[in-house]
């Protein structure tokens, strides 16, 4: 077709490259968010994956102190948890609503335990694997944005219920807390969520003259081993959480 106006014909050899460009490059505008829960979905979507889970108390020795927590999970499958609690270290495994703890060296049905410990069954009730407890983090998060380049990073602040009840264990007066606030941050590669971190913090009363101190917890929680897992468990474990 012959160009009958100057301006067009002025004017056209330099829209040419700018519409090859546009069609050829899909405009990008993901939300934040949207970019961490489908990382979340990938890594719950493998067949298995580990963690380490470190919390990190800060403000108070009278907070309920925890040790690395090592996990190992199968989808659909095992789960084997590996605590330490001061000088103490034991593991854990379950499926389902099943679950053996090993003592020493052998592993014991609840039914088979000294005393009956419901602290421990109460735990294996209230437990979330990471992905699960990332997508509750998101999900309860407000202001998620981008805050870095390379392995991307993402933070937010936690809402102000979700931050109570993750304070509240802590101990039981930090359950009294009522001013109790936090933060997330969730680090991508590739497309898959590697590394998650929560802070929690607030103020209880501690001591004779009631005073008032501010106590934190922060804890990071580094995926690894995504596909890879191994949890080779004993045929005696495998027995008590046989349905």
């Amino acid at each position: 077709m012959k160009l009958r106006s100057p301006f067009l014909s002025a004017f056209l050899p330099g829209l040419l490259p700018l519409l090859t460009l546009l069609t050829a490059a899909p405009i990008v505008c993901a939300d934040a968010k949207s970019d961490v829960q489908a990382a979340i979905k990938k890594l719950a979507g493998e067949a298995n994956y580990s963690w380490v889970s470190t919390p990190t108390t800060e403000g108070t020795q009278s907070g309920r102190k925890q040790g690395p927590v090592e996990g190992k999970t199968e989808k659909d499958g095992v789960t084997l948890l590996k605590l330490r609690n001061g000088d103490n270290s034991y593991e854990l495994a379950f499926k389902g609503d099943k679950f053996a703890l090993k003592i020493s060296d052998d592993w014991v049905s609840p039914s088979e335990l000294p005393v009956e410990d419901g602290r421990i069954e109460q735990r294996v009730k209230s437990f979330k694997s990471p992905d699960k407890e990332a997508a509750e983090l998101l999900a309860k998060s407000t202001g998620v944005e981008k805050a870095g380049g390379g392995d991307a990073t993402y933070a937010g602040e936690l809402t102000g219920e979700l931050a109570r009840t993750l304070f509240a264990t802590l101990g039981k007066r930090a359950a009294e807390a009522t001013d109790a606030k936090g933060t997330v941050k969730f680090w991508l590669k590739e497309g898959r969520l590697i590394r998650y971190e929560y802070k929690v913090l607030g103020k209880i009363t501690a001591g004779a003259d009631k005073k008032e101190v501010e106590i934190s917890r922060t804890t990071n929680v580094e995926l690894k081993e995504v596909g890879t897992t191994r949890l080779n468990l004993s045929d005696d474990a495998k027995h008590r959480l046989a349905p």
